[in-house]
């Protein structure tokens, strides 16, 4: 950034052997791992030790391996002390061992992969991808499953799938979030493929949760700090630069969550709060009764609106309360009756909160009626 000058071309700095034409790449300790080869989706090949110039097999441990078996296409390789070599149905990794094998590959998943390439994100040596089951994570050899029964059915019925190819990963190590933003069937409209929401797994707590932002892409980004000269770098003119003054962006040194918005500008994630909600699964507060329920205390340090759907039979629609308010004993007063209940909870944009823990319910069970059978 600040010079109108191009990256050199790979090709044009080789000084030993062909550099290949590539559609995927990763370092791996001291080497540039290349993969998805024109005329061969299955190959990859790294450079010599240290030396991007050296693309010769056997000069400073550069060397090429077509992998075998019906894995498919490679479609992405991690960086860092070890790679993972994912393929659309397998998953290979890659140690470096040195000597005359340089790297050893194992197949840790035969029969998974990652169809899309940037589905896939890391965080050190914590891999997050997204298969044609589901989302999991590498963590060593282990690959575990973290959506199963609580979002991959969702993101199956959310996701617009005339632009999958679309969806992107990464990871905000700050938060401890793994993130895919992705188009959503819900935005009937959406006709350029340009994504509207992101699927958000907090791998501290293992927790799931969803938003709305409307960008291209997203990705870690490491900035360094800037003084009031080097803003000239983003722009000339203040009314242009959409990052806020007050964020850590302008500080450095740390990884940031970056995103290319909709109109294809670098962005970072700040401002005021969007809406904040949290609902319920559906529940049965008293097991075989319907409850009457005349309260909720949402655990929430700001003002916020409570609404109640509630349904006798798994077979009715559900009815809605209207929006109640926060009174000032913290308690939101309703009046709602039904055997099957789910409370939403919605804290409004820009108001300043941290913690959301849950909701207190206030409810009474129905009276019972007894059945006298005559005999």
């Amino acid at each position: 950034m600040g010079t109108s000058s191009s990256f050199t071309d790979l090709s044009t700095i080789g000084t030993s052997g062909t550099v290949p034409v590539f559609k995927c790449s990763g370092v791996i300790r001291d080497f540039l791992v290349t993969g998805n080869h024109v005329g061969a989706s299955n190959r990859i090949q790294w450079s010599g030790i240290n030396d991007i110039t050296t693309w010769q097999p056997g000069t400073k441990q550069s060397d090429l391996q077509d992998l075998p078996g019906s894995g498919g296409q490679i479609t992405h390789i991690t960086s860092g002390e070890i790679g993972y070599i994912f393929r659309q149905n397998q998953i290979v990794r890659m140690d470096y061992v040195g000597g005359a094998t340089v790297f050893r590959l194992s197949v840790i998943s035969p029969n998974r992969g990652a169809v899309l390439g940037r589905t896939v994100c890391q965080d050190n040596r914590r891999v997050f991808f997204y298969a044609d089951d589901g989302f999991f994570e590498i963590n060593g050899d282990q690959v575990s499953a973290i959506g199963a029964e609580k979002v991959n059915r969702f993101f199956d019925l959310d996701l617009n799938k005339a632009f999958a190819d679309r969806i992107v990963a990464a990871t905000d190590p700050f938060n401890q979030l793994a993130i895919w933003l992705y188009p959503s069937s819900s935005d009937t409209s959406n006709t350029t493929g340009i994504c509207d929401k992101v699927l958000i797994y907090n791998y501290a707590t293992q927790k799931w949760s969803t938003a709305n932002a409307n960008a291209s892409t997203i990705f870690s980004q490491f900035v360094g700090a800037y003084t009031v000269e080097l803003m000239d770098i983003i722009s000339e003119n203040l009314d242009n630069i959409n990052i806020s003054l007050d964020t850590d962006f302008w500080n450095g040194g740390q990884l940031l969550l970056g995103a290319i918005d909709s109109d294809f500008k670098a962005a970072i994630f700040s401002g005021t709060e969007n809406i904040g909600e949290i609902e319920t699964s559906e529940l049965e507060l008293f097991p075989g009764t319907r409850s009457n329920i005349i309260g909720v205390r949402p655990i929430v340090d700001a003002e916020a609106t409570v609404t109640i759907k509630t349904r006798d039979r798994l077979s009715d629609n559900s009815t809605e309360s209207s929006v109640s308010s926060m009174n000032t004993t913290g308690i939101n007063p309703v009046r709602q009756s039904g055997r099957y209940v789910k409370f939403n909870v919605k804290i409004p944009s820009g108001g300043a909160w941290k913690d959301a823990q849950g909701i207190d319910i206030v409810a009474s069970r129905s009276g019972l009626r007894w059945q006298i059978k005559l005999i």
